[in-house]
């Protein structure tokens, strides 16, 4: 049996409460890497190993696309972490709540629809495990596809570190740490990241590492910035974690990346461009991120700022980390969900 979680959380609503036998039934197309982050959360909640089935789900193909889950009480739940601000409308018919991370402010979504945040990758408890649900899985979903999943899943099985690693940590005064792939189907995001480090390089007083990963040639401008060595997720959270300050920006189709979520939980002070997604809750600029334009003088108006004024850096780095545990750790975006149907189910 696979292992989603380790412990039972105690959840005390009596909306919860009615949901404490049964069993969690999650549909089997379904990633594990976009998903582990969820299916955590509904270990803690529900103190249970969810069970693959295909009946009563809707016809999923996509992976990514999202995670379908029927809790015990039959309350039909649907994850939505992809890149993208749309949904099946196929998919909105069938569900009773679907968790959206990326909701475009601009789309008028159905009242089902509620918006999650960010998430990020998280390992799976071992190899075997894994491949144990791969072959489950595929097997109910794709069966000619079960050699290619193996093969893709567990390749970059352990290449991230468990959320115990994603706590906060004293950051250093003058280092700043900076790593990103570089998107061709993202030139805008490219820029603007480009423009931190060149940003960061105007001030002698910081010590900038890392650069942009990319399989391919580079443009001129981003040669001096490539990082030709391999950083790991547990040295990349390290050294994220002694970073002075950390920059943000939307990237392919806009979407709230792994990062953000990651820095969030870090408790890191955050220096963001506009980001062009709902957040949930009360997340406002200057409280839980610093907000620029996007211009090289306006980050670099950031930088001045975070150096200098350590109270306010501060008070970035605390209101992260609890905007986190408030409304995107793994447990609480699953009773978000919950509750929000308002005894829907």
């Amino acid at each position: 049996m696979t292992d989603f979680s380790s412990h039972a959380d105690t959840w005390s609503s009596p909306f919860a409460r009615r949901r404490a036998s049964g069993d969690l039934w999650v549909h089997p197309v379904v990633s594990p890497r976009y998903y582990r982050y969820y299916l955590d959360g509904l270990g803690a909640v529900y103190g249970r190993t969810p069970k693959l089935r295909t009946k009563g789900f809707p016809e999923l193909r996509d992976p990514k696309e999202g995670m379908a889950v029927i809790l015990p009480d039959g309350l039909r739940l649907f994850i939505a972490a992809n890149d993208f601000a749309v949904v099946d409308p196929a998919v909105v018919a069938w569900a009773d709540v679907v968790g959206q991370v990326n909701v475009d402010p601009a789309i008028s979504y159905s009242p089902k629809v509620i918006p999650i945040g960010p998430s990020f990758g998280l390992p799976w408890r071992s190899r075997p495990s894994l491949a144990s649900f791969v072959l489950r899985s595929g097997a109910m979903a794709a069966p000619s596809r079960v050699p290619a999943m193996l093969r893709d899943y567990l390749r970059d099985h352990g290449d991230r570190a468990p959320l115990s690693d994603f706590g906060p940590s004293l950051s250093a005064e003058h280092e700043v740490f900076f790593i990103a792939n570089y998107w061709n189907n993202a030139p805008a995001a490219n820029e603007r990241r480009l423009r931190f480090v060149r940003a960061v390089r105007r001030r002698p007083s910081l010590a900038l590492t890392g650069g942009f990963r990319s399989r391919v040639d580079l443009p001129e401008a981003y040669t001096s910035y490539r990082l030709d060595t391999p950083v790991d997720h547990r040295e990349y959270l390290r050294r994220t974690k002694k970073s002075t300050f950390v920059f943000n920006t939307p990237a392919v189709h806009d979407c709230l990346g792994w990062k953000l979520g990651e820095f969030l939980a870090l408790g890191k002070a955050i220096i963001s461009t506009p980001l062009g997604r709902t957040m949930p809750g009360d997340f406002r600029p200057g409280e839980h991120v610093h907000v620029v334009d996007g211009s090289e003088d306006s980050i670099l108006a950031a930088i001045d700022r975070l150096c200098e004024d350590r109270e306010y850096r501060r008070r970035l780095e605390e209101s992260a980390r609890r905007y986190w545990e408030q409304y995107l750790r793994p447990e609480v975006v699953i009773r978000r969900m919950v509750d929000s149907a308002g005894g829907v189910g």
